[in-house]
C-alpha cells in the first residue's frame, strides 16, 4: 500500500487465507493502541480479530467472571489465531496475568502483550507473557508476527522482550519512534473482525462507532514533563531514540475524520485527543481553512495554558471549536512545581477563560485532588483560585494515581506516603477512583476541599456562600454536610449536563453505561 511504513509493505507469501491474529483490548473500547496494531497487521497482509473485552465503566469496574472467560475463548478459539495479544495498561496488569495462562492453555499459541506497563516494567511483564512489546508497538509486532509465521527465532527483534529456547530473557533495545505519524494507519473501526464481551454477553459489533463522540490522536508524545504523567516515564525511555513530540499531517487527520464520518452512525462531536493540541501556526490555518469544508463537526481540544495562542483559539473557535479542556492541576505553587513537575500559570489560564467566554465556547479545567503530599494551604489554594474565576466553567476531578516510575511515585515512595502495594499493577485504585466521585474514602479534611471544589462550580450557589463555608472549622471537621450538598448540587448539574448531551444528539446509551451512577457520580 501507497504512503504507508515499509516495514508493512515488505512482501510477504501469507496464501489465500492469512494467517489470523487475535488481539484483546482489556476494559477499553476505544482502545487506541490496540485498534492501532489491528490496523498495522492488516496492513501487512494478517486477518486479525478484535476483542473488546469489557468496556471501562468509571469507577465501578469489576474483575472478569467465569462466563465472559469463557466467552472470550470461545471467540478466540473459532478464530483459530496464531498468537494472541492483550494491552496491558497499569491497572489492568493482575487482569491480564490471570488471563494469559488461561489463554495459552486452552488455546495453544503464544500470548504476547502490549501497552504501557510492559514500557515502564518489561521484566515484570516477561514473567507471564511469551513476548512483550515495549513502547509504540505496530512495528515490534508485525516483525514478530512474521518470525513467528515464518518459523524464524524471534528472539532478536527491536522492541520485543522474548525469551530463548534455554528460557533466557533477551532484553531487546527498543524500536526507534516512526518520525512520520502519517506512514501509519489509521485505527481499526467497524464491525468487521471485532467482537465485544460484556456483562456476561458476547455481542458481534463494536460498539465505539455506536457512540457520538470520535476521538482522533493527532500526536504522539507530549512537549511537557509533568511528574505523575506517563510522558514523564515515556520520555526518558525514548532518550536517543528519535523526536519525541511529533505530530501528524493535517491531511492525514482529515482523512481520518472523513471515514470515521462514513462509519459512526451518530457521530456528533470529535475529540483532539492526546496529550495536548501543540502544532505550529501553519498546521492550525490549514486546520482551521479545511475542516469546516471537508468535516464540519463540532469539535474539542486539549490544550496546556502555555500552548493556548489567541489567534489560534480565535480560529479554532470559528472552525467550529465548542469545548477546550485544560489543566490547571494545583493553584498551589509549592505543589504544582514541587510534587507535579508544573508551572501553574494562572493568570494565562484565567485569560484563556476569558477568551473562551467571548467566543462561546465551553471551558473545563483538570484538578488532582488526593496528593498525600498536599497541606491544607495547597488544597484551600486551589478552592480560593476556582471561586475567583468568572463562571461558566465544568471542573473535572481527578485522583492522583500512583503509576509505576513517574517521579511523583518515585517521590512518594521515597518519603514514606505511599507503598508499593499502592502503585498502579499492584494497586487497581482506577478500577474505583479515577474521575473522583465523592463515595471514595478520605480524611476529613480531604473530604471537605472536595466537597467545596464540587460545589464552585454551580452556578446556581452564590459565591459568598461557598465563601464562608469554606470558612467553617466545624464543616471542615464534619464535612458530611458540605458533601450532601455536593451530591445535590452535582446532581442538578448532571442532569442539565445530560440535557444538553441530549440536545445535541450526543447522549447515547454507550455514553450512560460508561458514566451513569447516583453514588459513584463523578464532578462536572
Amino acid at each position: 500500500m501507497a504512503g504507508l511504513h515499509p516495514m508493512f509493505q515488505e512482501p510477504r507469501d501469507l496464501g489465500p487465507r492469512p494467517p489470523r491474529v487475535g488481539l484483546v483490548s482489556l476494559y477499553g473500547v476505544e482502545n487506541t493502541g490496540v485498534r492501532s496494531v489491528s490496523a498495522a497487521l492488516r496492513a501487512s497482509g494478517y486477518r486479525t480479530h478484535m476483542c473488546l473485552f469489557h468496556d471501562w465503566i468509571n469507577n465501578r469496574n469489576e474483575p472478569p467472571t467465569e462466563r465472559e472467560i469463557d466467552l472470550l475463548v470461545g471467540v478466540l478459539k473459532d478464530e483459530d489465531p496464531v498468537a494472541v495479544g492483550l494491552s496491558v495498561y497499569s491497572p489492568l496488569f493482575p487482569v491480564a496475568r490471570h488471563l494469559t495462562p488461561i489463554l495459552r492453555r486452552r488455546l495453544g499459541v503464544p500470548v504476547f502483550w502490549g501497552g504501557m506497563h510492559c514500557t515502564v516494567r518489561p521484566a515484570e511483564c516477561s514473567e507471564h507473557a511469551d513476548a512483550v512489546m515495549l513502547g509504540e508497538a505496530e512495528v515490534p509486532a508485525v516483525r514478530w508476527i512474521d518470525a513467528l509465521v515464518r518459523g524464524e527465532d524471534p528472539s532478536g527483534i527491536a522492541g520485543v522482550w522474548t525469551r530463548d529456547a534455554s528460557g533466557a530473557l533477551r532484553r531487546n533495545p527498543k524500536e526507534p519512534l516512526v518520525h512520520d505519524l502519517d506512514l501509519l494507519p489509521t485505527p481499526h473501526y467497524g464491525d468487521e473482525g471485532v467482537s465485544f464481551v460484556h456483562g456476561d454477553r458476547l455481542h458481534w459489533q463494536d460498539p465505539a462507532i455506536r457512540g457520538a463522540e470520535y476521538r482522533i490522536y493527532p500526536t504522539r508524545g507530549c512537549p511537557f514533563t509533568c511528574n505523575y504523567c506517563y510522558n514523564n516515564t515515556l520520555r526518558r525511555e525514548y532518550k536517543g531514540l528519535g523526536t519525541y513530540m511529533r505530530f501528524r499531517s493535517v491531511g492525514h487527520c482529515i482523512a481520518e475524520l472523513q471515514e470515521a464520518r462514513r462509519r459512526f452512525r451518530r457521530i456528533a462531536r470529535v475529540k483532539w485527543d492526546g496529550d495536548t493540541f501543540a502544532f505550529p501556526e501553519a498546521w492550525v490555518d490549514e486546520l482551521c481553512d479545511r475542516y469546516p469544508k471537508e468535516v464540519g463537526i463540532p469539535f474539542e481540544i486539549l490544550l496546556h495554558p502555555s500552548a493556548a495562542r489567541d489567534r489560534a483559539l480565535r480560529k479554532l473557535a470559528a472552525a467550529g471549536l465548542c469545548k477546550v479542556q485544560m489543566g490547571i492541576q494545583s493553584a498551589s505553587e509549592r505543589e504544582a512545581e514541587d510534587d507535579f513537575g508544573r508551572r501553574p500559570m494562572l493568570d494565562r489560564t484565567r485569560h484563556v477563560l476569558d477568551l473562551c467566554h467571548t467566543l462561546g465556547v465551553e471551558m473545563v479545567f483538570d484538578v488532582i485532588v488526593d496528593n498525600p503530599h498536599a497541606s491544607d494551604d495547597d488544597r484551600r489554594a486551589l478552592f480560593d483560585y476556582l471561586l475567583d474565576l468568572p463562571r461558566p466553567f465544568m471542573l473535572y476531578l481527578y485522583s492522583l494515581t500512583h503509576f509505576p516510575e513517574t517521579d511523583t511515585t518515585r517521590m512518594l515512595l521515597r518519603e514514606g506516603l505511599i507503598s508499593e502495594d499502592e502503585v498502579e499493577g499492584r494497586a487497581q485504585k482506577s478500577f474505583r477512583q479515577f474521575r473522583v466521585s465523592m463515595d471514595w474514602p478520605r480524611d476529613p479534611g480531604e473530604e471537605f476541599w472536595v466537597a467545596m471544589n464540587v460545589l464552585v462550580t454551580k452556578d446556581f450557589l452564590p459565591k459568598p456562600v461557598l465563601r464562608r463555608m469554606s470558612r467553617s472549622a466545624w464543616l471542615r471537621r464534619h464535612p458530611a454536610m458540605a458533601t450532601r450538598a455536593a451530591y445535590a448540587a452535582n446532581s442538578l448539574k448532571m442532569a442539565h449536563v445530560a440535557w444538553k448531551m441530549r440536545r445535541r444528539g450526543e447522549l447515547t446509551w454507550f455514553k450512560v453505561r460508561q458514566f451513569a451512577t447516583f453514588s459513584g457520580q463523578i464532578s462536572q
